[in-house]
């Protein structure tokens, strides 16, 4: 090699790429339907629908736990369970996503 490895200093770029690209990797996604979707402003009434995405890069199946809350007037708390083999992809939908809740205006609020 012709550089030591106690040579090599990781520039911003590269600690970015080094912290994300681990054999574990789950992020926040949209919807199903459009998963890079950066929607994060919801009206009231309007849907709200995300889904977690976890990417495992290892040799073995992984199991997670997801907890989620809506900081709202009445406040909704859930979890979730997911698994994914390994080299696999797979998404954290909760079964039971779309729950109508009242905002202390009284509008509809969808979560």
């Amino acid at each position: 090699m012709a550089f030591d490895r106690s040579d090599w200093l990781a520039t911003p770029a590269a600690q970015a790429l080094l912290r994300n690209n681990r054999p574990l990797l789950a992020y926040l996604a949209g919807k199903p339907d459009s998963f890079t979707s950066k929607d994060h402003n919801f009206l009231p009434g309007e849907a709200v629908e995300k889904q977690i995405v976890l990417i495992n890069n290892s040799r073995e199946t992984v199991t997670c736990e997801a907890g989620w809350s809506f900081d709202l007037p009445c406040c909704v708390v859930g979890s979730m369970l997911g698994a994914a083999a390994g080299g696999q992809a797979a998404s954290m939908r909760s079964v039971n996503s779309t729950m109508a809740l009242a905002s202390s205006s009284g509008a509809s609020i969808a979560a």
